[in-house]
């Protein structure tokens, strides 16, 4: 006899309490060593902001217009590492559930959350690991709306919002919004059973971008008290490496505050704050200053189009070093919270015996006290995510889909950063370092499962009970998922 849906989610969510015990305890192994949390400059700054309702364009506007209500709420500090940790353990966990079945991907979650790459950074309260999180829920939203047709809009919906939020954290995050609304014009061609998937593919992805990005700009201009000019930075990076490169200045005088010969002196490759952030800056760095970002941006386009293969080669210098090509990449973890005044106090590790064992773990595999070493180089993680999406593009058709758009977002993301990094950092590649390994898993033990005739996209077999009485999207029990 037929069990009504109610019964079947209650029963369903029953069914995740060993998924629940394992984010409950990797996210105390993450949150208490640190409580409440590693509060850099940039972390402080933000929470000010929040706090005072003077949130500006600079980091998250929107995202610290929910850390200031929760905050307001009478929350503890802590809370926004607490909710952080909870989604990006949660999204790995279910994207690792997507190919592996539940105990291996537990213990696959585990291990990746503990990876030192991944764990250092976690204990972070910082927009880098919020984008991570939001990136990893929506990439698993999007495989499950993939393998269960059902209830493909409603998680599509949430892969929406998860872009979204992710596109806040970050101001390069819009490739999410592209593959996820990519994934959705591939749902709206099997839906309507069209033949042009490639076409509407398209379309989902435009339209997502521009109504992702145009609802964003809405509400962050509600929600932000000032604007500036973050991204006179990265203009600032280019300008500098190229008048180097060329030993010859290439924006206009009136920009520094210093000559050539000592911004060379005090030039560190790939760290434009070598220049822009001494007392005396030796250029002319004003981002608060209206209208300064934009002079700055017009002389890095006419730059740009006078010496184009300066910009290119000055670019690939600077994507070799983040990947870890090159040496130079920076920060792979935050040891405690910055003491930068008496507010500051609140913020201090609660239980710094564990806050030093967790120093010892991760000092364990870098080269001392954060920085990145064999294990932080993201071209590997790229590597390993590639390989896992091209795995998926063999093993049927619906994963076939979902290794495109792993592939494009992973591409998307990292061709992002090639023309938009400001400068070498290891949390910039951060999402990489955890989305590599999540697509590699399931890649390629969907592979492996689907050669041994037992593929985790294909439809349940007609003779499976539960698709007789509940139709194919409640075959996937946790056994045969």
């Amino acid at each position: 006899m037929p069990t009504s849906p109610t019964t079947r989610s209650r029963a369903g969510l029953r069914s995740l309490w060993p998924e629940a015990l394992v984010v409950l305890g990797l996210t105390l192994i993450v949150v208490v060593p640190v409580w409440p949390g590693v509060f850099t400059i940039d972390s402080q700054t933000m929470l000010r902001a929040a706090r005072e309702n003077r949130i500006s364009n600079w980091y998250a506007p929107v995202l610290q217009c929910v850390w200031g209500g929760l905050d307001g709420a009478g929350l503890p500090v802590g809370t926004a590492l607490v909710l952080c940790t909870v989604g990006l353990v949660a999204a790995v966990l279910a994207c690792f559930r997507l190919g592996i079945r539940r105990v291996p991907a537990c213990i696959a979650t585990a291990l990746l959350v503990l990876w030192p790459p991944v764990y250092g950074m976690a204990g972070w309260v910082g927009r880098d690991v919020w984008f991570v999180a939001l990136t990893v829920a929506a990439v698993a939203a999007m495989g499950w709306a993939i393998r269960r047709p059902r209830h493909r809009w409603p998680l599509l919906g949430g892969a929406f919002a998860a872009a979204w939020f992710a596109a806040d954290a970050r101001q390069n995050g819009f490739p999410v919004l592209v593959a996820v609304g990519g994934l959705m014009g591939w749902a709206w061609a099997r839906q309507a059973r069209a033949t042009h998937t490639w076409l509407r593919v398209c379309a989902g992805a435009l339209a997502a971008l521009v109504v992702g990005l145009g609802t964003h700009a809405v509400v962050a201009r509600i929600a932000t008290e000032r604007t500036y000019a973050p991204d006179e930075i990265l203009y600032w990076q280019d300008l500098v490496a190229m008048s180097l490169r060329r030993d010859e200045l290439v924006f206009p005088a009136s920009l520094r505050t210093a000559d050539l010969t000592a911004i060379r002196e005090a030039w560190i490759e790939g760290q434009v704050g070598s220049v822009v952030y001494p007392a005396d800056p030796l250029v002319d760095y004003a981002p608060y200053t209206a209208g300064h970002g934009d002079e700055v941006r017009a002389a890095w386009a006419r730059a740009v189009l006078d010496h184009p293969i300066d910009y290119l080669i000055v670019r690939a210098d600077l994507a070799t070093k983040s990947w870890g090509l090159r040496s130079g990449n920076l920060s792979a973890w935050f040891d405690r919270s910055d003491a930068l005044n008496r507010a500051s106090r609140e913020l201090r590790q609660r239980f710094t015996g564990l806050a030093d064992a967790r120093a010892n773990y991760l000092d364990a595999f870098d080269r001392g006290r954060g920085t990145p070493g064999v294990l932080h180089m993201p071209w590997l993680y790229l590597l390993v995510g590639i390989i896992g999406s091209v795995a998926l593009l063999v093993v049927g058709a619906s994963a076939r889909v979902f290794g495109v758009a792993t592939l494009a977002l992973q591409v998307l993301l990292q061709g992002v950063l090639v023309v938009a990094a400001p400068l070498v950092e290891f949390r910039f590649q951060y999402f990489q370092v955890v989305l590599g390994p999540v697509i590699a898993g399931v890649g390629l033990v969907s592979w492996w499962r689907a050669r041994h005739g037992d593929d985790p996209w294909a439809a349940a077999p007609p003779s499976d009970r539960r698709q007789r009485e509940h139709g194919p999207d409640e075959a996937l029990s946790p056994g045969r998922a």
